[in-house]
């Protein structure tokens, strides 16, 4: 059983639009066709019940909020990467282009086109 993270912050309930929609749709398919695998959908807001995709599924607020490109230097580089280790993840998907740069965990960076 693998514990994977997936970075949920383009997920905004009522405003998803092209690189959300492809998040939302690629993480619903991925948490469906692995149940028993173990994912973590880290959000950097209150997550939605919207986006509750299985009981194999938990959601979590991360600060700060990633809101200015500065932030998401704080985000990724110390919050996702503390996140990720007391978590002991085995892998980190990112689907807004960013990732971290400060983990040793297996990280796949997927960028909507």
């Amino acid at each position: 059983m693998a514990r994977i993270a997936l970075n949920a912050r383009l997920l905004i309930p009522g405003k998803l639009e092209g690189t959300g929609r492809f998040t939302y749709q690629c993480y619903k398919r991925v948490v469906t066709e692995r149940p028993d695998d173990e994912f973590l959908l880290i959000f950097d807001r209150n997550p939605s019940s919207e986006f509750d995709l299985g009981p194999n599924c938990k959601s979590i607020c991360l600060l700060p909020p990633a809101r200015r490109p500065w932030l998401f230097d704080l985000w990724f580089d110390f919050a996702i990467t503390w996140k990720l280790k007391s978590w002991k993840a085995d892998a980190f998907i990112s689907t807004d282009g960013y990732i971290s740069r400060r983990t040793s965990v297996p990280q796949l960076n997927v960028i909507h086109d």
